[in-house]
């Protein structure tokens, strides 16, 4: 149970982060932490969306916190990404810096072995290679040691030279982002995996394809990884706390 001080009850607002040495496991090396991040065009009403559909896969209860990136509409979310694409720490790669940076600090100090998976859909791809390159070198370290990627058609895929693990997933019918993956897939630092369109024609968009996050083979790709995290690394089950 999570106990809050006064001033944070009469403003009606906590730091989460001073509250993780209540909710993460204090010991074991399962993953006790999911964080998750969206791409353009995502809604706070979308993202909740997702980050509840990824929590359903996750019987186990771990504490999940998703990382939004807010939309300014089509032109300026596809600027931005333009813009992170070339090498700019944008706004949000900024403040996402700051959050891994923040966990990353945390955790050991919680539970030394303890792991940490984050999930990220196209942008949120680009965004988070940007934050992981930003970091300094104790910081890189910490992600080395502690942190999982799983990039859902990324922007830009996650290299394992920057986490414990890192696996990039692109529909062979998402038309958004799986050209960006093709100058990595040689690269023995990625891990490139290419699987079939199970999402019905009828629900695909008619220029981006089998993009979406929530489509059927983006859906079933996540559950697959979790089921692969599970067998490789576990989760930490809360319900037993």
């Amino acid at each position: 149970m999570l106990h809050y001080p006064p001033e944070e009850l009469k403003a009606g607002k906590i730091n989460i982060f001073d509250h993780l040495s209540e909710i993460l496991p204090k010991e074991g090396a399962a993953i006790g932490i999911f964080t998750m991040q969206n791409g353009i065009m995502t809604s706070s009403k979308e993202f909740h969306r997702m980050c509840t559909e990824t929590a359903s896969k996750l019987p186990e209860q771990p504490f999940l916190m998703g990382i939004y990136n807010p939309s300014k509409g089509f032109i300026i979310d596809v600027g931005r990404t333009l813009l992170e694409k070339v090498g700019f720490d944008t706004a949000i790669v900024r403040q996402t810096r700051q959050i891994i940076s923040a966990i990353s600090e945390i955790l050991p100090n919680i539970n030394p072995e303890m792991l940490w998976a984050h999930i990220c859909h196209s942008e949120g791809g680009i965004i988070g290679k940007r934050a992981f390159k930003g970091l300094d070198h104790d910081e890189r370290s910490r992600l080395r040691k502690h942190l999982i990627t799983i990039g859902i058609a990324p922007a830009a895929p996650i290299s394992r030279k920057y986490t414990l693990d890192a696996v990039n997933v692109y529909s062979e019918k998402d038309h958004v982002t799986k050209g960006f993956a093709s100058s990595y897939v040689n690269d023995p630092n990625y891990d490139i995996r290419f699987v079939p369109c199970i999402t019905p024609p009828n629900e695909r968009g008619f220029f981006s394809g089998d993009h979406a996050f929530s489509g059927d083979t983006y859906q079933s790709e996540i559950m697959m990884q979790m089921n692969e995290m599970r067998k490789n690394y576990g989760v930490y089950d809360a319900k037993t706390r």
